[in-house]
């Protein structure tokens, strides 16, 4: 059952180098890679540093830990990020979702050519120290 939507700003991967930069010097990072073009030369971001809700504040949890998946969805041929239930979660109990083994790279490397890969996996939320 879906539970949320992940949104925010849709940029190019090519028009996303400032942000990285300010995401970097603030150790902030609210982005999920969307889906890349038909030749897979670029990708789509969905940046929810300025634009998002509270989706953006779930945090990170490895393996069975995780009680949140997230699926790009197509809806009247617009690509969504679903966020949905992986277990029963009862009221109260914090959302924790794997953000995916490309996540935690952005925080080595200023450029937004090493924006994570892997689509099915949250690359977003902010990691909270």
């Amino acid at each position: 059952m879906l539970w949320a939507e992940y949104n925010g700003d849709i940029l190019w991967q090519t028009h996303a180098h400032h942000r990285v930069q300010i995401q970097n010097y603030r150790h902030l990072n609210y982005w999920f890679t969307l889906n890349e073009t038909v030749d897979r030369s670029v990708k789509h971001i969905v940046d929810a540093m300025r634009a998002g809700n509270p989706t953006m504040y779930i945090n990170h949890a490895l393996g069975m830990a995780q009680n949140v998946v997230s699926k790009v969805i197509d809806v009247n041929s617009e690509h969504r990020i679903g966020l949905f239930a992986a277990k029963k979660i009862p009221v109260g109990k914090e959302l924790l979702l794997d953000y995916g083994p490309n996540y935690f790279r952005l925080d080595d490397d200023d450029s937004a050519d090493n924006i994570p890969e892997d689509p099915g996996n949250l690359s977003s939320p902010p990691s909270h120290k």
